[in-house]
């Protein structure tokens, strides 16, 4: 009767062990899936903060080749602007120069035409 008790005594102890052990690696698989999930979300975070960061310098780069693009586009407009500015006041500066050509051509013309009638008149008298 002795013996009996002490191998139910024992069995049970066995038991508790078991028992123990399996809660304690119960407790030892959460611990891991815990960190194994802070991990996870820490890399998706990382991974997240990586492609907004892409993004980011992706837009600011297409805003700097816009902002370029305009600034270029500006420049060409300016010149083409200088450029019609500095032909038409050549073309006025020709125009001019032709007028008054024509004003001393005029002028020369009706000087010689002046002297050809006072030749003609001092060579009747």
């Amino acid at each position: 009767r002795k013996l009996q008790l002490q191998r139910q005594q024992k069995a049970e102890e066995e038991r508790q062990r078991k028992l123990q052990l399996q809660r304690q690696q119960k407790a030892e698989e959460e611990r891991q899936r815990q960190i194994q999930l802070e991990q996870q979300k820490a890399e998706e975070e990382r991974q997240r903060q990586i492609q907004l960061e892409q993004q980011k310098a992706e837009e600011e780069a297409a805003l700097k080749a816009e902002e370029e693009k305009q600034r270029k586009l500006q420049l060409q407009q300016q010149q083409k602007a200088e450029e019609e500015a500095q032909r038409k006041k050549s073309a006025d500066a020709a125009r001019k120069k032709a007028q008054q050509e024509k004003l001393r051509k005029a002028a020369d013309a009706a000087r010689k035409k002046e002297t050809n009638n006072n030749v003609k008149k001092g060579g009747r008298k």
